[in-house]
């Protein structure tokens, strides 16, 4: 089942041991996927409070409330993987699948709601796609419910993957979560402009069908194989001089959709308009150097890059910590990939295979199109750097992936059935 049963919870609330699930994780989870998250965060808290000095009066308070916002967030997704890792214990039988399918239907349509709750708070940066609430102290404290969308498509994928037949075909299985992904993708780009959301969440839906082996979705592997290719070639061709003419003639695409591209070519070219941001990330590389400029010692925060505590955070560790800082945030990555994919290969069940490799996906295309926005390789997204980035909504999204990848873990190296 989703959730480990009354019985077992009983159990635990007479030894006086339930609220250590919120605090403590398994005993067989894997330490260096939650060691290397947690070292990732705590990086991200430092340079966010260091990329919340700048030239504004309010420069303490910046500071504190960009650190202390940053942390309470990390503690919140500590409590929300450990109870996940310790409580999700999904079983393979059709009740429980059934029963699951059904809280997922329910979440996705929660999530859902949540993204058109959006249109009814005013727009930030062109975007609508934020709940935005009023706490004192720390001012606006925003919700973004397309984070949490990205998590419930794994799942939903997962629900519907598992306890099919072998001759079920690709559209059987994956009809509920189409119609969920069709819904928020409209949402997501039509109504609330928000173009990087949506492309993530189509990567991260299509990536979870990679791996996880089914008689129905082997030409769909190829398609799939075949789509990247082609996506990859096409992004190519865009980014050249024939490309961005095409792109220009193109009616549906707004001018600030094309700019994008013509500043990946080459942001000097109009470095004081559309170029600005990137630019100046750029700039922020050079000047870090081999062990960069040293914590605080950025330049290039003062009003240089206005998103320098998320899209461009980056940008900062470059040039404070310089390639050596790059080089440990980049193994750090490289390593919660490796431990979540060699799991994926190990494990027999359909369904912990999809949020195995699902959660590496969701890491791998963010830190792909974050790290190559900010250094021009791709245009810029908006996405953040999980863990890095300053942001609640990616990061308790995050940790909630981890977590149930850590109950999978935990299980297979039990030896029970995974």
């Amino acid at each position: 089942m989703f959730f480990r049963g009354e019985i077992t919870m009983k159990k635990r609330v007479r030894n006086g041991n339930i609220m250590l699930d919120f605090f403590r994780l398994p005993r067989k989870h894997d330490f260096l996927l939650t060691f290397c998250c947690l070292i990732l965060s705590v990086i991200g808290i430092v340079y966010i409070a260091s990329a919340s000095i700048t030239s504004s009066t309010d420069v303490v308070k910046n500071v504190i409330v960009g650190a202390t916002k940053q942390t309470i967030f990390l503690i919140g997704g500590y409590v929300l993987m450990c109870f996940l890792a310790n409580r999700y214990n999904y079983e393979f039988n059709m009740k429980h699948i059934t029963w699951f399918r059904r809280i997922m239907v329910m979440f996705g349509s929660v999530v859902l709601a949540g993204l058109v709750l959006c249109l009814f708070f005013p727009d930030i940066n062109g975007t609508n796609a934020w709940i935005q609430l009023e706490i004192p102290f720390f001012s606006t404290v925003t919700v973004q419910p397309s984070e949490f969308a990205k998590v419930v498509m794994i799942l939903l994928v997962a629900a519907f993957m598992c306890g099919t037949k072998e001759k079920s075909t690709w559209l059987e299985i994956s009809k509920t979560p189409w119609i969920f992904l069709i819904l928020y993708i409209a949402v997501i780009l039509q109504l609330q402009n928000d173009f990087g959301s949506g492309l993530m969440l189509f990567v991260v839906f299509f990536g979870c069908y990679i791996l996880p082996v089914h008689r129905g979705f082997n030409k769909v592997k190829i398609g799939l194989i075949l789509a990247m290719l082609a996506g990859i070639f096409l992004l190519s061709f865009l980014l050249s001089p024939s490309g961005l003419a095409l792109l220009e003639k193109l009616p549906f695409l707004s001018e600030y959709q094309v700019n994008r591209f013509k500043v990946s070519v080459d942001p000097f070219s109009d470095m004081y308009g559309n170029g600005f941001q990137v630019s100046n990330s750029l700039i922020a590389f050079a000047r870090g150097g081999l062990f960069g400029q040293g914590l605080g010692a950025s330049v290039q925060k003062f009003g240089y890059l206005p998103f320098a505590t998320s899209d461009f955070i980056i940008a900062v560790i470059a040039e404070e910590g310089g390639l050596f800082m790059l080089s440990i945030v980049f193994i750090l990555y490289g390593t919660i990939i490796w431990r979540l994919i060699s799991y994926a290969l190990k494990v027999n069940r359909i369904a912990n295979k999809v949020v195995l490799v699902g959660t590496a996906v969701y890491l791998f295309v963010h830190f792909v199109f974050n790290v190559g926005g900010a250094t021009a390789f791709l245009p810029l997204t908006g996405v953040p750097l999980l863990m890095l980035s300053s942001g609640g909504s990616s990061l308790l999204s995050w940790y909630i992936c981890v977590g149930l990848s850590q109950s999978i873990i935990d299980k297979y190296r039990k030896g029970q059935s995974a």
